[in-house]
C-alpha cells in the first residue's frame, strides 16, 4: 500500500513539474525575446522598440557608387510598401539641389512571390536593435543602409553603412535586393539622371553666354586706335618734336597694356561661370573638444559617432552645464565645396530620450578652407527631425567644426548630444 502512494506521489509529481517547466518555457519564449536583444544591442539598457508603419516595410537606396562624378554617386531612395509596390524617389531639379527637392519619380509593382520574399527576410524589430560596425580600414567599398519607419511615415533608423560588418545585416540587405526588379529601377533611375544631365547643360550653355557678350560690349579693339592717336598728337602740340617724340615713346609703350587689361579680367569671369562638382567628402579624421564616457554602459559618444551613419549613437559633450562652446571637428580628405548639410540635433535614438537630453538650439559652423575661414550661425526647431542646411554661396572647406551656442534643456540630463551630420 505505501508503494502504491509512492508510486502514485511521483506521477502527480512529475506531471506537475513539466506543466511549470512547459509554462516556464513559454513564458520566457515569448517575454525573453526582446528582453535579450536589448541588451546585446545597448550593452544593459533597455531599448525601447517603436510601434512600425502599417504602409512602409522598409527603405533602401539603389544605384550610385562610391566614386565619380555627381550623377555616378546619385542613389535613389526606395521604400517598399505593405501594398506590394516601390516608391522610386529621386532629385528633382540640380541648381540649388536640397533634401526638400526630392520628389516620387515612379511607382513599380513587386510580384507576390517578391514581396512575400522581402518580408520574410526583413525582421524590423531585430533590425531597429541592430547596430552592425562599420569597416574602417578600407579606402575602396561602398555603404549599405536599410530603413525604418514609424506610423506616422517618418524614418526611425537608418542602420548600416560603410561596408557593414554584421550577418544578419547583411543578410537582410542581400535577401531584399535579389527580390527587387533591378532592370526597371536601374532604367528610372538612368532616365532621371540623363533629365538632369541635360538640365545642368542647359544651365551651364546659359550661365556661359552672359560672360561672353560681357566681353563684346567693352570698346576694346575700338579703344586701341582711338586712344593712341590722341596720346601721340597732343604732346605734339604742346612742345618741341624733340621732346614730343621721346614722350610719344613712352605713352605709346604704356598705352598697349592699357587695353590688353579688361581682356586679362574677363578671363576669371567666364571661368567662375561654370559649375562646381558636388560630392560628399571623405572624411580622414573627427575631434571634439570634450566628450561624455558612458563606456560602462556600452556607449560611446564620441565625436566619431555623428558620421557613422546611424541615428542609435550620437555625440555628447562631457562637460559640467549644457556645452555651450563645446566643438566637434570634422576633416576632409582634401577641399570641397559644400552645398547643404544635413544634422540631427539632439539624441534620436528614441522619443524619450530626445527630450530627456538637452538639443542644440543654435550652432555655430565654421568652414575652414583655402580661400580663408568663414561662419554662418544656424538655428534649430525643437523638434525630432533633421534639419537640412542649403549654403548659397557654398563654402570651399578642407574642414568643418560645428559649436553649440545655445540650447533646449532636456527634462532629466544637462547633456547636449548631436546625433548625426551629413554632408552634400
Amino acid at each position: 500500500m505505501k508503494k502504491t502512494w509512492f508510486i502514485l506521489f511521483l506521477v502527480l509529481l512529475m506531471v506537475f513539474s513539466a506543466g511549470c517547466m512547459k509554462t516556464d518555457g513559454i513564458e520566457d519564449r515569448d517575454k525573453g525575446k526582446d528582453i535579450k536583444k536589448e541588451e546585446e544591442s545597448s550593452g544593459g539598457e533597455v531599448v525601447e522598440v517603436p510601434e512600425f508603419s502599417s504602409k512602409y516595410l522598409v527603405g533602401t537606396y539603389y544605384g550610385g557608387s562610391s566614386w565619380g562624378e555627381y550623377f555616378d554617386c546619385l542613389s535613389a531612395e526606395l521604400i517598399i510598401c505593405t501594398d506590394h509596390t516601390v516608391l522610386v524617389y529621386l532629385p528633382t531639379k540640380v541648381e540649388n539641389y536640397s533634401a526638400e527637392d526630392w520628389g516620387l519619380i515612379a511607382t513599380v509593382t513587386l510580384t507576390d512571390e517578391q514581396y512575400q520574399n522581402i518580408e520574410k527576410a526583413i525582421d524590423r524589430e531585430e533590425l531597429y536593435l541592430l547596430d552592425p560596425e562599420p569597416e574602417m580600414d578600407v579606402c575602396d567599398g561602398y555603404s549599405l543602409y536599410l530603413m525604418l519607419y514609424d506610423t506616422d511615415e517618418r524614418m526611425v533608423k537608418r542602420c548600416g553603412g560603410y561596408m557593414p560588418q554584421n550577418k544578419r545585416f547583411n543578410s537582410m540587405h542581400d535577401s531584399l535586393f535579389a527580390n527587387l526588379p533591378r532592370e526597371e529601377l536601374s532604367r528610372i533611375r538612368d532616365e532621371q539622371v540623363e533629365k538632369l544631365r541635360s538640365e545642368e547643360e542647359s544651365l551651364i550653355s546659359g550661365g556661359t553666354s552672359e560672360p561672353e557678350t560681357v566681353e563684346e560690349t567693352p570698346p576694346v579693339e575700338e579703344s586701341k586706335p582711338e586712344s593712341s592717336q590722341p596720346e601721340v598728337s597732343e604732346p605734339e602740340v604742346s612742345e618741341p618734336v624733340e621732346v614730343s617724340e621721346a614722350e610719344s615713346l613712352e605713352t605709346s609703350e604704356s598705352s598697349e597694356p592699357e587695353p590688353s587689361e579688361p581682356v586679362e579680367e574677363s578671363e576669371p569671369e567666364t571661368e567662375s561661370s561654370v559649375p562646381v562638382e558636388i560630392v560628399s567628402p571623405s572624411i580622414v579624421k573627427i575631434t571634439a573638444s570634450s566628450e561624455l564616457d558612458e563606456s560602462n554602459l556600452g556607449l560611446d559618444h564620441s565625436g566619431a559617432m555623428i558620421c557613422d551613419g546611424t541615428l542609435e549613437n550620437a555625440w555628447c559633450e562631457g562637460v559640467d552645464g549644457y556645452g555651450e562652446n563645446e566643438w566637434v571637428k570634422v576633416e576632409f580628405d582634401g577641399s570641397y565645396y559644400i552645398q547643404k548639410i544635413e544634422i540631427y540635433a539632439g539624441y534620436h535614438k528614441s522619443e524619450k530620450l530626445f527630450g530627456e537630453n538637452s538639443r542644440p538650439k543654435e550652432l555655430l559652423i565654421v568652414f575652414d578652407g583655402p580661400d580663408g575661414v568663414s561662419s554662418e550661425l544656424v538655428p534649430f526647431e525643437d523638434v525630432m527631425k533633421s534639419q537640412v542646411l542649403t549654403f548659397e554661396p557654398m563654402h570651399y572647406a578642407s574642414s568643418v567644426t560645428i559649436y553649440i551656442q545655445s540650447v533646449y534643456k532636456g527634462t532629466e540630463f544637462d547633456d547636449t548630444l548631436i546625433s548625426e551630420v551629413i554632408f552634400n
